[in-house]
């Protein structure tokens, strides 16, 4: 359904309605397969994505699709216009690792001990709504 004056072509679609599992034991299964997942992801730790530099194979940008330097340095931010149109790429400026005494000085100033207060709603009319 199209909402709007028409400029405007938001939509919705409903692809499954009242969803259940067929059993509790595949419902079991399930979520002890996300558990084992997590389980693994944490062991292994964090991991930064490289971006695939081999042509053949699934993934590849290429130099023509890559936004500035974003395959020589890896694990920047993407500006998006859209959800699909990417404008810009920041490449980072606080690399690996981080288990260094000055870098653990850095997060711990700038995230660990951030004031609370700063980030509350003072307004009581925006808390309403």
């Amino acid at each position: 359904m199209v909402r709007g004056d028409g400029c405007n072509k938001h939509y919705h679609v409903s692809l499954v309605r009242k969803a259940a599992w067929r059993s509790a034991e595949k419902m079991r299964d399930y979520f002890k397969n996300c558990s084992d997942t997590v389980v693994r992801w944490r062991e292994r730790g964090p991991v930064c994505l490289e971006p695939e530099t081999n042509p053949s194979k699934p993934g590849f940008v290429g130099e023509k699709k890559a936004l500035r330097n974003e395959l020589t340095s890896p694990h920047g931010v993407y500006l998006y216009k859209t959800r699909q149109d990417v404008v810009d790429y920041f490449a980072p400026n606080f690399h690996p690792p981080y288990n260094t005494p000055e870098k653990k000085a850095i997060i711990e100033k700038w995230v660990l001990n951030v004031d609370v207060a700063q980030y509350t709603l003072l307004d009581t009319a925006v808390q309403e709504v």
